[in-house]
C-alpha cells in the first residue's frame, strides 16, 4: 500500500505494477487518482492516508507493506502509527524530511510510532553527490559489502581508451584489478553484456571493482585524479544548502553558493562557515563569467526547478567548468540530462525508491539500487542454504535472461564469478536483473520446492 502519489510514489507503483504485485494507492489530489487510474493497473483511493476509513477500504489489512511519501512528514508518520493499529504485522516506510527525527531516533522504535525504515531521499541523494564528485570522470557510484565493492558509472567520451573494445578485451586489460562490467545503456537501450559485446562512445558503462581498484579502473578509463577545490551551487534548496555543508566538512576550499531570495541567502550564510553566498536574480553567462566558472571544478545546479537546471548545468559546462550536475526528481528527465551533455544527474526519488525495494524483494536480500532509468536493478543478497543458487556450478543453473551475477564475498574475500564458480551458503553475492527479470531471479533467491 503507497500513500502519496506523488513521484516517488507513482513510480514505485509503477514498478510493482510491471511485476503483477498487488498495489493500492491512497492519495488526497482527485486529477492525480485519475492520472494513475488511466495508467496503471492498481488499485487508487481518493482520500486521506491517515483516516482509518480510507485505509480500510484500501485493504490496509491484507497489506504486507506500508509505504507513506506524501510530502508531508506528519501525515506519513500519523498514516504509518493508524496503519499499525488495523495491521501490527506489516512492515511500515516513511519517508521524513526533517532531520529532528533523525536525531531522536528512539521516537520511531517500537515502542513508540514502530516505524521500520525511515527514508530521506534528498539526503541519500546528497551522500552519492558528494562521493561522485570525488571520483574523476564517474557519474554515478554504488557501494555494497559494506563500501567494500563499487560499481562506477563511467560515461566513455570518444578518446576514451575503452572504446572500440569488447568486453573479453576488456577483461585481459582489467586483469590484475578484479572488474567486471556489470551494465551498458546506450541511448534508450540497456545490456546486461556479454564478452562479445564492444564498447562505443557516449556509453555509460557500469563497472564493478574493489574499492582499493579504483583509482587504477580510472585512470584505465582515461581520467585524471584532480582533486576538488572550487564549487558552485546554484540553488539554496535543502539539498543545495545541505551539499555545501558537506562540502565544507571535507576542506573544499572554496565553495560558492547562488540564490536569488534575499531572506534565504542570509539564513545559508548564517549557517554556513567558509562558503560565500552570493544573492544572484537570474544566473546568466555574463554572472557566471563574473564569477569565474571557468576556473570551477564543479558546477552544481539544485534548484527547485528541475528544466532550469539542466539547462543551466549545461550552460556552465559549455563556459568551461570541469563537471557539471543537475537535480531532478522526474525519473524521465534523468536519462535526457545525460544526454544533452549533463556529467552528473542528482535524483532523490531513485535513491528513496530503491531503499524501499529492498523490503519488498524476496529473499535475504541486503540492498537494492535501480540504476538509471529504472531498466536495471542490482540486487545484493546472502545465499540461503535452500535456495536455487547454492551448490552447483554456475554454468548449470537456470539462471534467468537479462541477470547476471556480478561478485561474490566469501569471508574477507572478493571474486568475479565464473561458469565453475559455485555458490556457498553465506555468500554475499551481488547480482544485476533488468526489470522484466526480477520475477525469476526472486525464485533464485528463495526457498527451492522440495525444501518443503
Amino acid at each position: 500500500m503507497i500513500i502519496g502519489a506523488g513521484e516517488m510514489g507513482y513510480h514505485l507503483a509503477r514498478r510493482l505494477s510491471y511485476e503483477k504485485r498487488n498495489v493500492a494507492v491512497i492519495d488526497r489530489d482527485p486529477e492525480r487518482v485519475s492520472f494513475i487510474q488511466s495508467n496503471l493497473d492498481v488499485k487508487v483511493i481518493c482520500g486521506r492516508g491517515s483516516s482509518p476509513t480510507v485505509l480500510e477500504e484500501a485493504g490496509i489489512r491484507a497489506a504486507a507493506i506500508l509505504v507513506a511519501v506524501t510530502d508531508s512528514d506528519e501525515v506519513n508518520l500519523v498514516a504509518c502509527a493508524v496503519a499499525g493499529t488495523l495491521n501490527r504485522f506489516m512492515t511500515r516506510v516513511a519517508r521524513l524530511r526533517a532531520d529532528d527525527f533523525s536525531k531522536n531516533p528512539q521516537i520511531l522504535d517500537k515502542e513508540h510510532l514502530a516505524v521500520d525504515l525511515v527514508i530521506n531521499p534528498e539526503n541519500e541523494a546528497v551522500k552519492k553527490l558528494i562521493e561522485v564528485l570525488q571520483v574523476p570522470i564517474a557519474c554515478d557510484i554504488l557501494g555494497f559489502s559494506d563500501g567494500r565493492i563499487k560499481l562506477l558509472g563511467i560515461q566513455l567520451p570518444p578518446e576514451s581508451p575503452l572504446v572500440g573494445s569488447s568486453l573479453i578485451e576488456l577483461g585481459e586489460r582489467f586483469r590484475d584489478q578484479r572488474v567486471l562490467v556489470a551494465a551498458i545503456f546506450r541511448g534508450p537501450e540497456v545490456i546486461i553484456p556479454k564478452g562479445s559485446d564492444v564498447l562505443r562512445a557516449r556509453d555509460t558503462v557500469y563497472l564493478m571493482a574493489e574499492k582499493e581498484s579504483v583509482p587504477g579502473v580510472i585512470e584505465l578509463c582515461g581520467g585524471k585524479g584532480e582533486p576538488l577545490r572550487r564549487v558552485m551551487i546554484w540553488g539554496g534548496t535543502s539539498a543545495g544548502f545541505n551539499t555545501a555543508k558537506k562540502l565544507e566538512t571535507l576542506g573544499i576550499p572554496q565553495i560558492r553558493l547562488v540564490e536569488s531570495d534575499p531572506a534565504r541567502c542570509e539564513e545559508i550564510a548564517s549557517e554556513l562557515d567558509h562558503t560565500m553566498v552570493l544573492r544572484a536574480d537570474s544566473v546568466d553567462e555574463d554572472f557566471l563569467l563574473s564569477e569565474g566558472i571557468s576556473d570551477m571544478d564543479a558546477f552544481l545546479a539544485m534548484t527547485g526547478n528541475e528544466e532550469h537546471n539542466a539547462l543551466i548545468a549545461l550552460l556552465a559546462k559549455t563556459m568551461g567548468a570541469r563537471r557539471v550536475a543537475a537535480l531532478t526528481s522526474k525519473m524521465e528527465y534523468h536519462r535526457l540530462a545525460y544526454a544533452i551533455g549533463v556529467d552528473v544527474v542528482v535524483n532523490p526519488r531513485l535513491a528513496g525508491a530503491s531503499r524501499i525495494l529492498q523490503y519488498i524483494r524476496r529473499g535475504k536480500v541486503l540492498s537494492v539500487t535501480m540504476l538509471p532509468g529504472e531498466g536495471v536493478e542490482a540486487i545484493e543478497f546472502e545465499a540461503m542454504a535452500t535456495s536455487e543458487l547454492v551448490g552447483k556450478p554456475v554454468r548449470k543453473m537456470r539462471f534467468p535472461s537479462g541477470a547476471i551475477l556480478g561478485a561474490v564475498e566469501r569471508g574477507e574475500g572478493f571474486f568475479i564469478p565464473h561458469g565453475d564458480t559455485v555458490i556457498e551458503p553465506g555468500d554475499r553475492v551481488i547480482a544485476f536483473a533488468r526489470r522484466e527479470s526480477i520475477p525469476a531471479m526472486e525464485k533464485l533467491l528463495t526457498v527451492k520446492l522440495e525444501f518443503f
